[in-house]
């Protein structure tokens, strides 16, 4: 069967590309620009296409699209004249997942960091699981790994309600928060979508979930599903003390019931990623895997790409690069930073998509204050068209008035001049945001860089 995929080089349709090829399937898809996850799946054995055009589904047995492709796509309105199948990603996923006992993590925040600790707690279980992920993660080779256990790990895309075509084994809802509004029309329907996936679990299955989260916790107060719930609250069934945060990690004592457990310790930094821990803790006592073996996987797992990830050091500046766009992400982010001491913290942040800058402006206005500077870029549409009145000077203003630090607006081209110029040893610089702006933060290191050997030379 040949399966054409409508704009493959996405993180979510590429690893369903990579999971079929991995079947012996033949795969093509198409998207506007190469990058090198479309160079990975050629390498694999995929066609791919720069451009759409009708001609790429000719031959195809069926069609995979996102919520990300227009109804006009050429491809798209091709494959339905000729009467080819056409599946939504979601649909695909879960026909590929079909069989296996699947664990699902959603939830707006934490989901791919979540995910990926997960896969690591089986794969360290040697129960040898397939994934699916929206990261790329280095010890799984990507963002997709076929396997041959009964289990798959799945992130779940909560952005559209597409995983409300899944029916998981086990679901881990990590928090629920206002997110992706230029979808949902409210709160109330983020809060159907979650509680519709909760009722999603096998009757026989586990609901994890994060006690903090307000929303999140009604949602588990109602469910008749087998619950698991962790946090920091004191209601939560697995949770933390004696925590001790670290440079670029943490440390604590894991409890379960009352009951101390043993200590945990991650290279992973920030209270979130210690709370996301807790999850698959949780995970480890729903599949009766030793509590050995999850601190184990635990101390092992090093992060996802774009995740807080550390692109160098020179001269003492440290440069790091976060996908963080929300603005509780971005809370999380800047206090992960904050365990770095004495680092004058300089972000960088490109907002994501008018609608959600619109939605979140206040939210926006107050999340930088951990913040010793923040040097703001336009807007990335992502495919929308702009909206009068939001722009990024506006976002600037609403800084400005609600964080009362150093900001200002500028293009990448000019963030990066001032940075490389004027960074000093001691300071910690942040890329944050789902567009463009994490190409940025290897562009300031080889700028970094040719400043230093400019300076070496001057002295010889």
């Amino acid at each position: 069967m040949k399966t054409h995929l409508i704009g493959i080089g996405g993180i979510g349709m590429s690893g369903i590309a990579q999971l079929l090829l991995a079947r012996g399937e033949s795969v093509s898809g198409s998207d506007l620009q190469d990058n090198s996850i479309l160079r990975g799946i050629r390498s694999l054995g995929g066609r791919v296409w720069i451009g759409h055009s009708a001609s790429h589904v000719a031959r195809a047995d069926r069609v995979v699209y996102s919520s990300s492709i227009s109804p006009e796509n050429p491809e798209l309105i091709a494959a339905r004249n000729q009467g080819i199948p056409v599946l939504h990603r979601g649909q695909m996923i879960a026909h590929l997942l079909a069989g296996r006992r699947t664990i699902a993590v959603t939830g707006a925040h934490g989901k791919s960091t979540t995910t990926a600790m997960a896969a690591q707690l089986l794969l360290t279980a040697g129960l040898d699981p397939t994934v699916l992920l929206g990261a790329e993660v280095e010890s799984l080779g990507g963002n997709a790994r076929p396997g041959k256990g009964r289990y798959a790990v799945l992130e779940a895309d909560e952005s559209d309600g597409s995983l409300l075509w899944l029916h998981p084994s086990i679901g881990i809802l990590t928090n629920v928060d206002e997110e992706h509004l230029d979808y949902f029309r409210n709160s109330g329907e983020i809060m159907e979508m979650a509680a519709g996936f909760a009722g999603r679990v096998e009757p026989d299955g586990f609901l994890i979930g994060c006690q903090d989260n307000v929303p999140l916790s009604r949602i588990l107060a109602v469910s008749g599903r087998r619950k698991i719930t962790y946090g920091l609250s004191s209601e939560a069934g697995f949770t933390a003390v004696q925590i001790q945060l670290t440079v670029g990690g943490s440390r604590y004592q894991a409890v379960h019931g009352g009951r101390a457990m043993g200590t945990v310790r991650l290279k992973v930094p920030g209270i979130h990623n210690l709370v996301n821990s807790l999850a698959v803790i949780g995970l480890a006592h729903a599949l009766e895997i030793d509590f050995k073996t999850a601190q184990a996987a635990l101390e092992n797992f090093s992060g996802a790409k774009r995740r807080f990830q550390i692109q160098g050091e020179m001269n003492g500046i440290l440069v790091v690069e976060d996908y963080g766009h929300h603005p509780a992400e971005i809370l999380s982010t800047l206090e992960a930073a904050r365990s770095w001491p004495g680092r004058r913290i300089r972000c960088v942040f490109q907002p994501h998509r008018y609608t959600r800058t619109r939605y979140l402006l206040s939210r926006f206005g107050s999340c930088f204050r951990s913040a010793d500077e923040l040097i703001l870029l336009p807007i990335y549409a992502a495919s929308e068209n702009p909206i009068p009145g939001v722009t990024s000077e506006a976002l600037v203003e609403t800084v400005r008035r609600e964080s009362r630090i150093l900001v200002s607006l500028r293009s990448p081209e000019e963030a990066l001049e001032r940075l490389a110029a004027d960074s000093k040893s001691g300071d910690l610089i942040l890329f944050l945001g789902a567009g463009s702006v994490g190409a940025l933060a290897g562009k300031l290191m080889e700028m970094l860089k040719a400043v230093r050997h400019d300076f070496i030379n001057l002295r010889s």
